[in-house]
């Protein structure tokens, strides 16, 4: 097939892909909010939701974003934040694994979402997913 009838017939995509990339790579490596200019960069964001992940150790809970070590270490901040994202098993242990290398204690990595309940008027935690080894 010709390229010109191509580009003729699929330059609307075609455009739209272009300035997708281009909003993905400005997102990424410069200063662009990723909700600016169309919004193609919020594919390219941890979206946490409502979960947050804790550290029980010697039976008191940490929350991860409070420790030393979120704030020093990117790549434990990066491993937080996808498992704030995708609570599954496998990011736990991956998790686990490196906090466990750096701190060197016994402890269990837990996901939690906040619960509210419109009758009582009380908020609690659910446990949504955990690791120990």
């Amino acid at each position: 097939m010709n390229p010109k009838a191509i580009f003729k017939k699929y330059w609307i995509p075609c455009i739209v892909l272009i300035w997708a990339a281009f909003q993905l790579g400005l997102s990424r490596y410069d200063a662009m909010n990723t909700w600016k200019a169309g919004g193609f960069g919020m594919y390219s964001d941890y979206f946490p939701g409502n979960h947050f992940v804790w550290f029980r150790i010697d039976g008191n809970f940490i929350l991860a974003r409070k420790t030393k070590l979120f704030h020093t270490n990117s790549k434990f901040e990066r491993l937080v934040q996808i498992c704030r994202t995708a609570p599954n098993s496998r990011n736990l242990k991956k998790l686990n694994d490196y906090f466990k290398s750096k701190a060197h204690e016994d402890f269990r990595v837990e996901v939690r979402r906040l619960n509210f309940d419109a009758r009582t008027l009380t908020m609690n935690s659910v446990l949504v997913n955990s690791y120990e080894d």
